[in-house]
This record gives C-alpha cells, sequence and structure tokens, in this order.
C-alpha cells in the first residue's frame, strides 16, 4: 500500500497492478483510488505529542470513520488508535474504540506494539493485525505473527515497509499486506525497485541474496 498517494499517476498503477493499494489518514483522506485501500489512526506521526490524540487525533479518526464508511468500496481494515511502543496502553485504547468500527461495519485491526501478547490481541476478534512498534521490536515478530494469527484466520498487515528489502522480508515470510509511505516520495527512482520485487526480477533475487 502506497500511503496517501493519489492523483492520474497513482490511477494509472491501480489499473496495471491488482497488487498495489492505498493506506489513507485521517489528515490526508481522499476517496480512495484503489479497490485495496486502508484506513490509518495517524498515530505513529504525532508519537512524540502525548496530548495530541485527545485534542486533535480522536475528532479526526471518528470523521475518517464515517467516510470510510459512506467510501465507494469498503476498506480492508481500520487501524483501531495504538500508542506506540506500549503494549498495555494500546491494548486499552483498542477495547475502548473497536465497538466505533463495529457500529458502521468496518473491519479493523489491532495494532501489534512492543510487548505484545498475541493471544490479548485476537480476544479482540480482528480481521487484521498491524504489526508496528519500534523498528527492531517490529522485525523480529513479523514471522511469529504470521505464523500465529494466519492459522487464526486472521491476516497479518506489516507497517513502514519502504525499500526492496523490507518487500523481499515480506514477501518470504507470507504477509498479507504491507505499507511504504517511502515508495511515493521519490517514486521515479523507487517505484522500480518495488516492481522488481513484487515481479520476482531483482537479480540479487535470482542469487539467493
Amino acid at each position: 500500500m502506497l500511503g496517501n498517494w493519489s492523483g492520474p499517476q497513482f490511477r494509472e498503477i491501480c489499473s496495471e497492478r491488482r497488487n498495489i493499494g492505498q493506506l489513507l489518514s485521517p489528515v490526508g483522506w481522499r476517496q480512495p483510488q484503489s479497490r485495496h485501500w486502508a484506513a490509518d489512526n495517524d498515530v505513529y506521526a504525532h508519537r512524540d505529542d502525548p496530548a495530541w490524540w485527545c485534542r486533535e487525533g480522536l475528532p479526526n479518526w471518528l470523521k475518517m470513520l464515517d467516510k470510510a464508511a459512506d467510501a465507494w468500496c469498503d476498506p480492508m481494515f481500520c487501524l483501531l488508535p495504538d500508542v506506540v511502543a506500549d503494549w498495555p496502553r494500546t491494548l486499552e485504547r483498542a477495547w475502548e474504540y473497536r465497538q466505533e468500527c463495529l457500529n458502521r461495519d468496518l473491519s479493523f485491526a489491532v495494532a501489534l506494539q512492543d510487548g505484545c501478547d498475541f493471544a490479548q490481541a485476537l480476544e479482540l476478534r480482528p480481521q487484521y493485525v498491524f504489526v508496528g512498534g519500534t523498528t527492531a521490536w517490529k522485525w523480529r515478530n513479523v514471522e511469529p505473527a504470521c505464523q500465529y494469527f494466519q492459522r487464526c484466520g486472521v491476516k497479518v498487515h506489516v507497517g513502514r515497509a519502504s525499500g526492496p528489502l523490507r518487500i523481499r522480508e515480506c514477501l518470504r515470510l507470507g504477509v498479507d499486506s504491507c505499507d511504504g509511505t517511502g515508495w511515493g516520495r521519490a517514486s521515479d527512482k523507487m517505484l522500480p525497485g518495488l516492481w522488481r520485487e513484487l515481479d520476482g526480477t531483482d537479480p540479487q533475487l535470482r542469487i539467493g541474496i
């Protein structure tokens, strides 16, 4: 999923590639241009401002849910509010706000953060889990998350997977989806590498790297 990217170039990409979608956010909301899209919550961008959620985050997230419920196609998931790198507070928020998605008949994802207990996340009955947290924790836990949740019928999304090496790792582990805002920021330079990974034509793949 390409974060908050839209316009004629993105529509052309979506028409040519069925495995490309959008990760939209409350602040950057627009009508989805891909059938494969999901809704973020903007928490990561404001992780250093503890007061932001009550001040701006929650109202914007609720407005986005209303818009998502009226979109021309349903989102793959809406990410429940979380707290970066803090599983106990993330779990508390997830239980507090999951009903907002249920009331709108929207599928939701639970963010897995540092210290996550997979069984606790499963009790929320999400359609997706969103593997987040600190970079080191995330990449240590993608594989066990896939093994645990996919066996239970829950899909796995990985956040912040910009760059060919990260895409290659997601493909190797069999995640269901991933996102990366970096792909759209320097699209002329970045996208050819993404296409090579998705198409299996990267020369490094053929030599086993």
